[in-house]
C-alpha cells in the first residue's frame, strides 16, 4: 500500500494562508475588544450616575434642613455635601463638608462612594492599592484646586498603567453637579 502525505510546498501554502487570515482578522478582533471595553465603561458610568441621583433624592427626602449631612441612613453612613451629593464616608469635621462639593478623606472617599451606592462592592480600589482580579476601577480624588470636588475612576481592564495609576478609559464624578462623564483618552 502506498501512503500519501502532504508535501512541504502544500504545508507552506497552508501556513501562509493562515498567516494572511490572522493579519486580516486580528485588527477586527482588537477593535471589537476595544468597543466592548468602551461600552462597559459607559454602562458603569450610567449606572453610577443613576445611583448618584438616587442618593441625591434620598438625601432630599431625609434632610430636615439645608447643609451637609452625615450618615445618610439608607446608605450605611454615606456623607453628602450641602448640595445633596455623596462625598465619601465618615468625613469630619462638619465644617469640612460645607465646602461646595468637597470630596472627603482623599482617594479612599471615592472608593467608599462606589461601595456605598453600587451593588458590585469591592470593584473599585483607591489609587495606590494592590490590584486584584475583582478590581474594575481605580479611583482618585481630583480637582483643579482645593477643595477637591471630583472623583476619577480609571477602568483597569483596558489601557491602565498601574505604576502611574492612570488609564485611558474611565469616568469622572462631579460632586457639585452630580454629573458623571465617561472619557476615552485612547482615541484622540
Amino acid at each position: 500500500m502506498k501512503q500519501r502525505a502532504f508535501t512541504l510546498v502544500e504545508l507552506v501554502v497552508v501556513i501562509v494562508i493562515l498567516g494572511v487570515l490572522a493579519v486580516i482578522a486580528l485588527p477586527k478582533y482588537l477593535s471589537f475588544s476595544d468597543d466592548a471595553d468602551i461600552a462597559a465603561v459607559e454602562g458603569y458610568a450610567g449606572a453610577f450616575e443613576s445611583a448618584i441621583s438616587l442618593v441625591h433624592k434620598s438625601r432630599v427626602l431625609e434632610a430636615r434642613s439645608s447643609g451637609a449631612m452625615n450618615d445618610l441612613s439608607k446608605y450605611d453612613g454615606l456623607d453628602t455635601n450641602e448640595l445633596g451629593y455623596p462625598i465619601g464616608k465618615d468625613k469630619a469635621p462638619v465644617a469640612d463638608r460645607t465646602q461646595p462639593g468637597s470630596i472627603g478623606k482623599g482617594n479612599k472617599a471615592c472608593a467608599a462612594i462606589w461601595d456605598q451606592i453600587m451593588v458590585q462592592k469591592g470593584a473599585v480600589l483607591e489609587s495606590g492599592g494592590a490590584l486584584t482580579n475583582e478590581t474594575l476601577f481605580v479611583s482618585k480624588r481630583v480637582g483643579t484646586t482645593n477643595p477637591y470636588y471630583e472623583c476619577i475612576y480609571y477602568y483597569v481592564k483596558s489601557g491602565f498603567n498601574d505604576i502611574q495609576n492612570i488609564g485611558s478609559l474611565g469616568f469622572i464624578y462631579n460632586s457639585r453637579t452630580g454629573k458623571v462623564n465617561a472619557f476615552n483618552h485612547s482615541n484622540p
